[in-house]
């Protein structure tokens, strides 16, 4: 596959290739080609439940295919999570995502915590795309209350806010001058914001509701 030169080279890394064009490269260039098979991954997590994906590989595993689904392998763990993988695909890719997310593998660090995540060891099991189980999904309401505490972060154009919120109340409101545009240097973006973000935290460590009975 032809490298894609994004108009807009990262001064960081001028090799950084995004991966929604390597990816959407790849699936035209198997299409193309009149060798594309299907792949369904099905992702099973606690309470069977499934998170599916479909696409298309070509059926050799070459260096650009298993690049391909090692990425959307660990996207997917990380996105939906699982401790099952269902590879729905040609095995001798399978095999090598497989060997890859094992205890020995080299993502032997997702494979770990995806264990950690579900009290399960990550297993991956082979068998067709059409076998691959159906989606099935819960929605689960999260929050929906205003207690323990919480830091906003807002980043502007010239400025950027922050704020620390505890049982609802807000107990520490900043808004600071920041230059996005003009400043070019890294650093200078860490540094500024991460101390926005720990002057939040500050004040939440040192609050207690004490702290907010204003003396009468």
């Amino acid at each position: 596959m032809k490298p894609f030169k994004p108009s807009i080279v990262a001064p960081l890394d001028s090799a950084f290739q995004p991966a929604v064009v390597f990816n959407r490269n790849y699936v035209e260039k198997a299409k193309a080609s009149g060798r594309a098979v299907p792949l369904v991954l099905g992702l099973e997590r606690e309470n069977g439940l499934v998170s599916r994906y479909e696409t298309v590989v070509l059926t050799e595993p070459d260096a650009e295919t298993l690049r391909y689904v090692e990425r959307i392998v660990k996207f997917l763990l990380w996105a939906r999570g699982g401790w099952k993988l269902h590879f729905g695909g040609p095995k001798k890719i399978g095999e090598f995502i497989r060997k890859t997310y094992s205890a020995r593998g080299s993502r032997k660090f997702d494979c770990e915590m995806m264990t950690r995540a579900y009290g399960e060891n990550l297993e991956i099991s082979f068998t067709s795309a059409a076998r691959v189980p159906a989606n099935k999904e819960m929605q689960v309401a999260a929050g929906g209350h205003l207690k323990g505490f919480r830091i906003g972060f807002d980043l502007g154009a010239s400025d950027y806010k922050v704020s620390a919120v505890a049982d609802g109340k807000a107990i520490f409101t900043e808004e600071m001058p920041w230059s996005p545009v003009t400043e070019a240097n890294p650093d200078y973006h860490y540094h500024h914001l991460s101390a926005g973000l720990h002057r939040a935290a500050a004040h939440l460590r040192a609050w207690t509701p004490l702290a907010a009975v204003q003396p009468g």
